[in-house]
Parts: structure tokens; sequence; C-alpha cells
């Protein structure tokens, strides 16, 4: 609601003098001075005897209102964008206070919140006028969700698989190798077989997301033998042969 919203209207005595207005409210209704309450056609007659005679005037108080233009919901350490309804260009200055001990004097503004939490939003405006207007508007900011990743395995050789496993519950999961996306979807778990660094980002139902804990994946080189014949490599079919086999690692 406007404060600074009435007007003094004067006439002169020793006349009688009443007021009426269409739209917008005259208090008193009689007498050489009235208050206009918002916007009206004001029409004031003055009675002398039986002489009479009345003046009309138009009275238009302007920028009665404001509401904050903000999301409903954010999520934590979100940036988030507040302006105004009508347009700021229609404001001579702004004071918004964001309920978590910080302000802004211009529009728009941005902020974004430290802690999770119900937050009350107030906005008080001047407009070129002289005229006050109030708004106030919640923010309900939400938590970051819980992302750790974990690995079955890693070490493993080559050929073999490891499964990564991400915090279950989530709406999503977006996976990341050496920061290069690979997957994403409703699943928690992704079965990886090539060397490198691991996370995933993950989205819970408020939409809010977190990036996981970095985990590597090393692949181990299969070992090579080489096998030692005991009377060299040559042997005759059902030959048996006289010492056992014997391999060594080359």
């Amino acid at each position: 609601a406007l404060t600074n919203t009435t007007q003094v209207l004067t006439g002169t005595g020793p006349y009688t003098v009443s007021w009426s207005t269409v739209g917008g409210a005259v208090s008193p209704t009689t007498g050489n001075n009235t208050t206009l309450t918002g916007s009206g056609t004001v029409t004031m007659t003055i009675t002398y005897g039986s002489c009479i005679t009345s003046i009309t005037k138009i009275i238009t108080v302007p920028g009665t209102n404001v509401s904050i233009v903000a999301p409903n919901s954010a999520c934590l350490y979100d940036v988030n964008v507040f302006t105004t309804n009508p347009a700021p260009s229609n404001f001579a200055s702004f004071s918004w206070n964001f309920g978590d001990a910080t302000t802004s004097s211009v529009a728009p503004t941005s902020h974004a919140y430290n802690s999770p939490g119900t937050y009350i939003i107030n906005l008080s405006v001047v407009n070129y006028q002289g005229c006050v207007a109030t708004a106030k508007d919640t923010i309900v900011i939400n938590p970051l969700p819980v992302s750790v990743l974990t690995i079955s395995d890693s070490f493993i050789c080559s050929g073999s698989t490891a499964v990564l496993t991400a915090t279950a519950g989530m709406t999503n999961y977006t996976w990341f190798k050496d920061g290069v996306q690979f997957a994403t979807g409703p699943s928690n778990t992704q079965t990886i077989n090539s060397f490198g660094i691991y996370t995933v980002e993950v989205t819970n139902a408020n939409g809010c997301k977190k990036l996981s804990n970095k985990m590597p994946l090393i692949i181990l080189p299969l070992p090579k033998y080489k096998i030692n014949f005991p009377n060299g490599t040559i042997a005759c079919v059902n030959a048996t042969l006289g010492d056992a086999l014997t391999a060594t690692a080359t």
C-alpha cells in the first residue's frame, strides 16, 4: 500500500463548502479542507445563500502498487534475480531486505543464500512523485543433495570392468570422465573399463545439483610369460618330457 497518497484541497469562506468524488474517497465531505485518498474526480460545491457554484478537478495519484518478481524457490548458493512489477524504471529508489541480514538498493538485483530455509523478502520503493510503495514475498531455499561416488575396484586388469556407484535416490545422474560427459540418466551405477578420473553430478527432486568427489580408475597390463622346455622346443608325439615345464615372466 502507498503512503503520501493524499492531496489537500482548500476552499474559501464564509461560504458553505461541500465535497464529492467519483473514484477515491474524500473526508470530511464539508468544510474548507478535505483529504482525497486514492485517485478520483473531485467536485467542490460552494453555496452562498441561493447562489451555488462548483469546481471539478481530476486528481490522479500515480504509482499506487508494486510487487516483487522473483522465483518461489531456489537451490542453495544459486544466484537469484529480483526485480519489480511495474518495471524498475517507474521508481526513483529501492530498498531490499532479503531476510538474511543482506540488503540492496538497486533493481534488478541479484542475491544468493548461504543457508537453506524460508526467507521473507521486503521491498520499499519511492516513485518519481514521492509516493512510497511496499511489497513482501517469500522464497524457499532448498539444500543441495548428498553426492558421494564409490568404485568397486580402482585397479583392474586390462579387459576387466569396474562399477561406479553414486548416492541413491536422486532423479538424475550425469557422468563425467576427465571432465567430459559420457552418460546421463536415472541409474546411479555405471560400468567402466578405461583409465581416467570419474565424477558424477546428481540432481534431486527439487532440481538442485551437486558434483561428487573424484574417483580414479587404473588399468593394469596383463602379465607376459615364457614357457621353458627341458629338452628344447622339439619333442615326439606322445613323448614324455624328462623334466617339468617351467615358466618365467618376460
